[in-house]
């Protein structure tokens, strides 16, 4: 809607931005009704603006002083209006209004609790609705345009199938179509129950029954036989029997309903089991391990599919090779049903199918020998499959070696190894290689056989081709000669000599074990070898700091920069600054500070705040270098107060490294409030700016007494309830969990109630439960009634089933500490929301007279 106020209208420049029909917009004008204006004349000025211009006149009077006056008259109307509109109406108010058969009232109600989306409608149609009622809901137009998006009422429609003979034609008519036009997420038993009433035609149940019979567990809850079968074939068709099986197994109601097929069923059926040609391609076991299938077989079984017309037709033995060979296997173990006819299955078997699978064979020998058919001939079909794992097997055993000659042998049969293929008798490189494993990665090898194991090694890494193909079987050798203190010191910097050589990087996956190994429990002169590589040798500035090279971005995410060369590097430094500091800092400090400034930009920055103590200095931080600190450190203020310059510039982008939120949630805390961050619309990465929240504010309700008096929590809180539309939910998920901290929580829903007008979004109450292990104040118990209460009174709860749950739990918890003045005062608050009947049996339980 476009308003005018003034002489706008005057203005051609004005008009014409407004003067495409595109823009659907109702506009209006207030203009001064001047003295010398006729009614004539200004008739005729309304008329011409409504039939040029597409604008509506209205006088706000003759002076131009009557304008505010209008305007706060016309606000106050349009707001009276909207209130009337979407004021609460309570579940006794609906209630009452259908008992009473009060059709007017519960028209308007009915209305305004749709406008509202209250989820309690349903449950006040329960065992009430007459045919009036209904007649007056399937009038409704928003009533319908609810049920006509698939919003699913089981109350109503199983009033609805109660009344439907009493219903009037035109209802009848208005309620099957908005059936037949309904989603598959509309429906239950009583929609298929109001089809069959209307029409008993097995075409049109089934087309539209199908799309929502698969929500129906209990066949029980089906009235006519016909709707019963149609949900079996819906089910089987769709492969979506939930708990079926186990209901018609186990459910002590559903033992013995039978399915009776007519004609069009029974094709319907053969159709269904026809279209699973897969199935027909694999073995009986394959075959029963389809849930559906596994359930037709068990009805065949127990007789509980049976057929109108008496015997079942020829096309039934004769059209579904599936049903033959459920029928066979059920014949093989004495369980053919007596529903069926076994002659007739003997007459339509195709015995020259050879594909009709691996228990025909026994069929035919116990029921078919006269066919004068081999005794291996029928095949499960190309599909099998079986699942049973055999172990790798090496192509060369390998044994303990015991001289030179030993090893050689070794080394000339696992080169051999890796030009040779896999066969049947599962020999493969795999086996070769946890062969080679088993025999020298053991700690009793080492103890007797550590010179020849140390010699293997030699011979292995100064070989390329051994040493780029089991590289990463060396590596576990070299680990086990050095736990037990056995490998050669040689051997060590033999390895390390071989990298530029052979490697392509030192650092790469299949060498990182080893090289992890030594940086923490290796001898002084072990780690050297690394340290001296590391700093010396090692080109970081050529290693990649994203795992994704053609997908770079911006910041260095550690999930992505754990995968890369750049992180092995750092964590071996790590661990060295770690585990030998003092060293490190003697010989390596300056070459490792060099390296790093060498580096590209981001890269630079980042590393540089990854290793923060050795670079700090008092120069504003950098988002780069926040980052790479915040992947390392947590943040204290001092070093906060230098970062609000890139926690700022990052708040206003697409950023949302969750490693990184933490230090983040302390610098607004401590340091930048919501104007100095100046976060622009549209707010760009929200779901992680509603994270930042979320942790802010359990963080202040876990450590208020902790934080600095000044603290910028508060006004956050309130930047949140302003601009972030799911912010009331964070808000009062966050106070559920933390009530005792009453002084908190009560600043917290003091920020709600004070911005309840930026407030568009109602807040369904998440299941709230009280902690065992801990014991709640009076005062907490009071302030979570006094959270409900205000909720509901500034129309901001949703009145759901977790509402009404979450009002039980409160009121059990007042009666546990014996709190009734505090039960008595919160029941007066909740009966005007809850059901009647939710009410009444929370007085009856907890109130003492």
């Amino acid at each position: 809607m476009l308003l005018f106020i003034g002489s706008s209208l005057q203005e051609e420049e004005v008009l014409n931005l407004f003067s495409s029909d595109s823009l659907n917009l109702k506009k209006y004008a207030l203009m001064q009704l001047r003295d010398d204006i006729s009614e004539d004349q200004a008739n005729l000025v309304k008329e011409y603006y409504r039939e040029e211009k597409n604008i509506e006149i209205i006088w706000y009077g003759h002076n131009y002083s009557d304008l505010p006056i209008f305007l706060q008259k016309m606000n106050k109307d349009i707001s009276d209006k909207y209130q009337e509109k979407h004021a609460f109406v309570s579940a006794k108010e609906l209630i009452d209004d259908i008992d009473k058969n009060n059709l007017d009232q519960l028209n308007k109600d009915i209305t305004r609790a749709l406008f509202n989306e209250e989820t309690f409608i349903d449950d006040c149609f329960r065992n009430r609705l007459n045919k009036d009622s209904i007649n007056l809901l399937v009038n409704n137009s928003k009533f319908v345009n609810e049920l006509n998006k698939g919003k699913y009422y089981h109350n109503f429609w199983s009033e609805v199938n109660r009344k439907f003979s009493k219903l009037n034609e035109k209802t009848r008519f208005k309620i099957i179509k908005i059936i037949e036009k309904s989603s598959e997420f509309f429906g239950d038993e009583n929609t298929m129950n109001i089809l069959y009433k209307y029409r008993n035609d097995f075409d049109y149940l089934y087309e539209n029954g199908k799309k929502f019979l698969n929500r129906v567990y209990y066949p029980i809850n089906i009235s006519s036989n016909e709707a019963r079968v149609i949900w079996l074939l819906v089910n089987l068709e769709e492969n979506s029997i939930f708990y079926t099986f186990d209901n018609l197994v186990e459910y002590e109601l559903n033992e013995n309903i039978l399915f009776n097929f007519s004609s069009a069923a029974l094709k319907k059926l053969i159709e269904i089991l026809n279209k699973k040609k897969m199935l027909l391609q694999t073995s009986i076991e394959q075959i029963l391990e389809n849930e559906p299938i596994k359930v037709l077989e068990y009805l065949f079984m127990k007789n509980r599919i049976v057929y109108k017309s008496g015997a079942f037709p020829k096309y039934f033995y004769r059209d579904s090779k599936l049903i033959q060979r459920l029928l066979i296997n059920l014949s093989l173990s004495d369980n053919f049903p007596k529903v069926f006819d076994f002659d007739q299955l003997l007459n339509n078997i195709d015995f020259n199918d050879k594909l009709m699978g691996k228990e025909m064979n026994k069929f035919v020998q116990k029921f078919a020998k006269d066919r004068n058919i081999k005794s291996n001939y029928y095949i499960d079909g190309w599909y099998t499959f079986d699942m049973t794992l055999t172990p790798d097997r090496p192509f060369f055993e390998v044994q303990q070696p015991t001289d030179q000659r030993d090893v050689k042998k070794i080394i000339k049969n696992l080169k051999e190894a890796l030009n040779l293929k896999s066969k049947q008798d599962d020999k493969n490189i795999i086996g070769q290689k946890e062969q080679l494993l088993k025999v020298l990665k053991n700690s009793e090898s080492w103890k007797n056989f550590s010179h020849i194991n140390n010699y293997f090694l030699e011979e292995a890494i100064s070989d390329d081709t051994i040493l780029r193909n089991y590289l990463n079987e060396i590596n576990k050798i070299l680990i086990a000669g050095a736990e037990t203190n056995k490998l050669e010191f040689d051997i060590v910097k033999q390895y390390f000599n071989r990298f530029n050589f052979c490697l392509e990087s030192v650092l790469s996956g299949n060498n990182f074990e080893f090289l992890k190994y030594i940086s923490i429990n290796g001898t002084l002169k072990q780690k050297k070898i690394l340290y001296d590589y590391l700093f010396n040798d090692f080109k970081l500035k050529n290693s990649d700091f994203y795992y994704n090279k053609e997908n770079k971005t911006k910041w260095i995410s550690l999930e992505d920069f754990v995968n890369t060369v750049a992180y092995q590097y750092v964590s071996l430094v790590d661990d060295m600054i770690k585990n030998d500091r003092g060293y490190f800092e003697k010989n390596y400090k300056s070459k490792f500070k060099d390296t790093i400034l060498r580096l590209s930009k981001h890269e630079r920055e980042y590393m540089k705040g990854r290793f923060y103590i050795f670079f700090e200095k008092d120069n504003p931080i950098t988002e780069d270098e926040f980052i790479g600190f915040s992947h390392s450190y947590r943040i204290n203020e001092n070093i906060a107060n230098r970062a609000t310059n890139a926690v700022t510039r990052l708040l206003n982008t697409e950023f949302s490294d969750e490693f990184c939120k933490q230090n983040i949630i302390l610098t607004l805390i401590y340091c930048i409030k919501p104007m100095q961050a100046n976060i622009k619309k549209p707010i760009k990465a929200e779901s992680y700016k509603n994270l930042l929240f979320s942790s802010m504010i359990n963080y202040f309700l876990k450590q208020e007494q902790e934080l600095e008096e000044k603290n910028n929590v508060l006004d956050w809180i309130r930047w949140y309830l302003r601009n972030i539309p799911d912010a009331l939910k964070i808000v009062l998920n966050a106070i559920s969990r933390n009530i005792n901290n009453t002084s908190a929580c009560e600043l917290i829903f003091k920020e709600i109630l004070q911005n309840r007008k930026y407030i568009n979004k109602k807040y369904e109450m998440s299941y709230i439960y009280f902690r065992e292990d801990r014991s709640y104040s009076k005062d907490s118990l009071r302030l979570m009634a006094k959270v409900i209460e205000g909720l509901f009174i500034n129309g901001l709860l949703v009145i759901s089933h977790s509402l009404t749950f979450n009002c039980s739990e409160v009121v059990k918890k007042m009666a546990e500490n014996n709190y009734q003045d505090l039960i008595k005062d919160f029941l007066e608050v909740t009966k005007q929301f809850l059901l009647p009947e939710d009410q009444k049996e929370l007085e009856v339980k907890y109130l003492r007279n």
